[in-house]
């Protein structure tokens, strides 16, 4: 039995079987190796069709980020435009914020960072680095 959902990411409608598997060929997911393992990639494919489904029940969604070196503060400015906060913040601009705000508070840090060849201020300057 099969039923329409929508996503709340602004996906078109699209078909979910029983399990939660959607698309084309939602249900039919023969394609399995002969030792009864799917392949990485397919283990990959429905566990991003579970979470998807999961979050869709909660009106919440997945948003893919590119992963360019730059991905937690593209992260942060995404969740930050969507929650309407007031001033817009690019990777760029969030990368220099967290810089300065690291070494303002040094000791709250430090401890938590593999410094071994680098100095605490030569790691912010990676930081606030935008290549």
């Amino acid at each position: 039995m099969s039923k329409q959902t929508t996503d709340p990411c602004g996906d078109n409608d699209r078909e979910m079987d029983s399990t939660g598997k959607t698309g084309v060929g939602a249900k039919n997911d023969s394609a399995r190796r002969t030792d009864g393992y799917k392949t990485k990639r397919q283990a990959k494919e429905l566990e991003s069709r579970v979470l998807r489904q999961k979050l869709a029940e909660q009106g919440q969604c997945l948003i893919e980020i590119p992963p360019d070196g730059h991905c937690l503060f593209s992260a942060i400015s995404d969740q930050l435009r969507r929650v309407g906060y007031g001033e817009e913040h690019s990777y760029k601009s969030l990368r220099k914020l967290a810089a300065e705000y690291m070494l303002q508070h040094e000791t709250h840090f430090r401890d938590f960072l593999p410094l071994q060849k680098q100095s605490f201020r030569a790691y912010c300057r990676k930081v606030r680095q935008v290549r």
